[in-house]
């Protein structure tokens, strides 16, 4: 009995230490902040850990490995990282990278050069001075302390620094022997047989057993289902700052990534496979967030400018007026921003987001849009080409002066273009224009395009920009692309030479510039060949403003769309991201259309949506006030003055003592000013669009704005006068004059009468301040009239 006794407490002791831990287990699982995606990756042992190599679990680094600094491709800025600081010198050609201090790899080690140092290595082989390399770009890099990295260039490309600076790390503890051994040989002399054979040994032979990196999250373990990482505890940005506990990577096919998405599983992805589950997220915006990403790559029409009359500028405007990109999205690709003038605009060879960072707003606004609001401008487009002499035949068919009837062949792939072809060829019937179609196979369509040049028209994937925007008039201009050898230059059969606008930066019509033909005459395709070369940012970015200009004054490449990223976001499992698609931190190299969210998680931006406690109140702008995280975690505007908006009562107390926003609706005076000149629509300070205005009408405006334009000129508080109002007032003076001498007949008081009526007739359709003197006018003539009825009267 005692026995039994005995084992049923230690039963019940048992139990409730189980029922503990069963309870514990399951707070510390509520605890975990996880972030979940999904990729159809290879478990090992058909994957490794060597990421040089092929085959190489691809999402083994992501979260792990950093790099020296995060490059923002869509305003050319760098975030310090790794690295604290760089010292470019353009003269010696050399890159200095001081090193961050305090950093831990995951294994427990420090991170130095010699990390930095084994990453360029191996990276790097065909740079090196070994005899037969086919690049000598850089000639050196060396370490002269722990925490200080040095590279000596031959030369430099655009592309050259960014890359340098924004490569991942990797540690000596697991690649160092590899790497300085490469090293040895490449400066031994060895020659390039040698390099390559031990450089293939490493692909093959070098396997890690795990991944080490300085991320905010660690490798833990990898299986047939899921790739798990758990938050690096000594993460040298402080892992309290990091808002995922874990992040989990399920093992997925296609099918199934989406069905985890929309059960609410999977928290980030990069669009759906099936149009189906895309309109099912697209209608539960409460939950998901869906934004189309561009990443600098434009689908084109291209015009062969050798062949007449497509080699008259003002005939492929004409075209492309005519090109209705927004009919083709509908038709093709729903959904994606793409030239839309949010993303993208007609005639712009970079999304916006590129082009607003590089040359700013009012620049790229001032571009021809091409009648993008509208997809397409039929009546610019025949007012181009009526003003060149074109007319159409009978059968509707533009016809140039000479006679050439606008018949162009067009060459594409049918398995890749059928739509766009199909598309293209009804606008360019509807307006008059006549496409043959003829299709081929890739092999001939790049005879053709890289060397015959036989056809008029070729529709084909652009151009794309690759770390740098110069990259993209690089492939423009100057590339020679890899079929079999043939040099492709873009336009076809350049050079173009153009007169240089007046703005242009004065270093580019400099005396014996090397692209100078004449005093301002510029050969675009060399002048972007040497701009390969320009190490100066603020040069750079006046060279591809220039050549920006020149791609949309006169085009030959004509954009349809936008290559880039859909992402798809569970707004209900995750928050902190930027709402706005344009914001730079959606393209940060090297992680920039796979997983931008690996730097906002860095920063402390990104993680699970935690649910608000807070009160929401209703505030109204004061100024201008740009898009911000609320305290919700959510992103509120941008607003404009007069804006209302409910944001959280933290956010609206931040605003109003910043002055920017009140609890009570702002208060404006109107008042009545009169144009002095044509004014074109405009915001007023209460928020609402005024205009455009005509010379001479009166506009009920807000009082600041009318200050405003009264200031400029534009405005006047007083009404125009009419330039019959004087005529009248003479006329009247001289009949009242008549009539006290008795000397006007009643005849001649009858057309005077007469004339002065037709004065008043004059003053129709005049503003309708001026109501009020016609009206005393008016009664004028009738006080006229009876006094010519009078002096009759006397006269019987």
């Amino acid at each position: 009995m005692r026995k039994n006794f005995q084992s049923i407490v230690l039963l019940l002791i048992f139990l409730l230490m189980f029922s503990f831990l069963l309870g514990g287990t399951t707070l510390v699982k509520a605890e975990v902040r996880e972030f979940v995606v999904t990729f159809n990756y290879d478990p090992p042992p058909i994957a490794h850990f060597n990421p040089w190599a092929t085959g190489a679990l691809f999402y083994g680094w992501w979260f792990t490995q950093e790099p020296l600094f995060w490059y923002l491709a869509n305003n050319d800025t760098y975030i310090p990282w790794l690295g604290e600081k760089f010292e470019w010198d353009p003269v010696k050609k050399t890159l200095t990278v001081r090193l961050r201090r305090g950093v831990l790899w995951h294994d427990g080690r420090v991170f130095t050069s010699k990390d930095v140092l084994t990453t360029v290595y191996i990276n790097a082989p065909l740079w090196y001075p070994a005899p037969g390399a086919p690049s000598r770009m850089l000639l050196n890099v060396t370490a002269p302390d722990e925490y200080t990295v040095v590279w000596e260039f031959n030369y430099t490309s655009p592309t050259a620094i960014p890359s340098t600076l924004y490569s991942t790390i990797q540690p000596y503890s697991l690649f160092g022997e590899w790497a300085d051994e490469l090293r040895r040989l490449a400066w031994s002399g060895a020659n390039l047989t040698v390099l390559n054979e031990f450089r293939d040994r490493f692909l093959k032979e070098c396997r890690p057993t795990t991944i080490v990196g300085t991320g905010p999250f660690k490798f833990k373990e990898v299986t047939d289902i899921e790739i798990i990482y758990e938050k690096f505890d000594r993460y040298w940005r402080g892992a309290e700052n990091i808002k995922f506990d874990r992040v989990r990577v399920i093992r997925a096919t296609s099918d199934v990534q989406d069905a985890l998405t929309l059960q609410g599983v999977v928290h980030w992805r990069w669009g759906f496979y099936s149009k189906e589950a895309q309109m099912y997220a697209q209608a539960h915006p409460e939950t998901f967030w869906i934004g189309f990403v561009p990443y600098g790559g434009i689908s084109v029409v291209i015009l062969n400018c050798h062949r007449y009359p497509l080699n008259i500028p003002e005939v492929r405007k004409a075209i492309y007026y005519a090109f209705n990109t927004t009919e083709y999205r509908n038709i093709a690709i729903p959904g994606e921003g793409l030239l839309d003038g949010v993303v993208g605009k007609k005639g712009l060879v970079y999304p916006l987001s590129v082009a607003y960072g590089l040359f700013g707003k009012d620049f790229v606004d001032g571009l021809n849009d091409y009648g993008g609001a509208k997809g397409a401008d039929f009546k610019k487009a025949e007012e181009i080409l009526l003003n060149l002499g074109f007319r159409k035949d009978t059968e509707g068919i533009w016809v140039t002066p000479n006679g050439t009837r606008l018949e162009f062949t067009c060459l594409y792939i049918p398995e890749w273009w059928a739509v766009l072809a199909d598309a293209f060829v009804a606008q360019m019937s509807r307006f008059g224009i006549k496409i043959t179609l003829v299709g081929t196979r890739w092999d001939p369509f790049c005879a053709s395009l890289f060397r015959d040049h036989d056809y008029d028209i070729y529709l084909r994937f652009g151009t794309w920009y690759s770390i740098h925007p110069y990259t993209v008039m690089y492939n423009l201009f100057v590339a020679r692309n890899s079929w079999e050898g043939i040099p492709a230059p873009y336009p076809l059969h350049e050079p173009q030479i153009v007169e240089a606008p007046g703005w242009v930066a004065s270093w580019i019509v400099e005396k014996g510039k090397p692209w100078l033909v004449g005093e301002r005459g510029i050969n675009v395709t060399r002048l972007t060949i040497e701009l390969e070369r320009e190490t100066d940012p603020e040069k750079m970015k006046e060279g591809l403003k220039f050549l920006t200009w020149y791609c949309n004054e006169y085009p030959f490449y004509l954009p349809y769309s936008l290559s880039g990223r859909m992402y798809v976001i569970n707004r209900e499992k995750v928050s902190g991201f930027p709402a706005d698609t344009l914001n730079p931190l959606w393209l940060p190299y090297p992680y920039s259309d796979i997983f931008p969210c690996v730097l906002w998680i860095s920063l402390g931006m990104f993680g699970p949506k935690v649910p608000y406690t807070g009160a929401y109140v209703l505030v109204y702008m004061l100024e201008k006030v740009p898009q911000f995280l609320g305290a919700d975690g959510n992103y509120y505007g941008p607003y404009k003055r007069g804006d209302a908006a409910r944001i959280p009562e933290e956010d609206a107390v931040k605003l109003i003592e910043e002055g920017l926003a009140s609890y009570t609706p702002p208060t404006y005076i109107y008042v009545t000013a009169y144009a002095k000149t044509s004014i074109p629509a405009f915001t007023g300070v209460d928020g609402e669009t005024y205009g455009p205005y005509r010379e001479g009408d009166a506009m009920l405006i807000p009082k600041e704005d009318a200050e405003r334009l009264v200031a400029e000129g534009k405005a006047t508080y007083s009404p125009p006068v009419p330039a019959e109002i004087p005529e009248i007032s003479g006329a009247v003076s001289d009949l009242l004059g008549r009539v006290s001498r008795l000397e006007t007949s009643v005849s001649a008081v009858g057309a005077d009468v007469s004339a002065l009526s037709k004065k008043v007739d004059d003053l129709t359709g005049q503003i309708s301040s001026t109501v009020t003197t016609i009206t005393a006018i008016g009664a004028i003539i009738i006080i006229l009239s009876i006094i010519s009825i009078i002096l009759s009267l006397r006269k019987k």
